[in-house]
């Protein structure tokens, strides 16, 4: 994996991992702080992400070309399509295993953009209950707020 991805999935890591540790006692301010980096990295992930297919797609397209070729090369040579199909196989092993890490560093890529949007999501609703209650509490209608007596 790249450097630079990896460097991002392992911030993605550290301001998770923060968030998990101190998210309930966090002022406001902070859990915003931490929304603005964890937001710009999924996106960064996200870029890369695209990057990633697109590599799985060109990988997928080699290997499919290469086979057809050399299954059409022992047609013509004179071997049945059966027996032209199974040695056009054997020759797309390097192909296929580049298709196949193309594949996986797209889907890690993708997981790792889901997890950390649905972290995201949650960071934005608790973010927006903090509000709601220092508003309410503003108003004399919070939880912090008792009648006189």
């Amino acid at each position: 994996m790249n450097t630079d991805i990896k460097t991002a999935t392992e911030h993605i890591a550290r301001l998770i991992n923060a968030y998990h540790s101190r998210g309930k006692n966090a002022p406001v301010e902070g859990l915003i702080e931490m929304r603005i980096k964890l937001s710009t990295l999924v996106f960064y992930v996200a870029g890369v992400e695209a990057d990633a297919y697109e590599d799985f797609v060109t990988a997928e397209y080699n290997r499919k070309s290469k086979f057809i070729e050399s299954k059409e090369y022992y047609v013509k040579s004179g071997e049945s399509v059966a027996k032209a199909e199974t040695m056009a196989e054997a020759g797309i092993i390097t192909e296929r295993k580049a298709e196949t890490q193309a594949d996986a560093i797209h889907k890690r890529l993708q997981l790792i953009r889901l997890a950390a949007k649905e972290v995201l999501d949650c960071l934005n609703q608790h973010i927006s209950n903090i509000k709601s209650e220092k508003r309410l509490e503003m108003t004399g209608q919070g939880s912090q707020h008792f009648p006189a007596t």
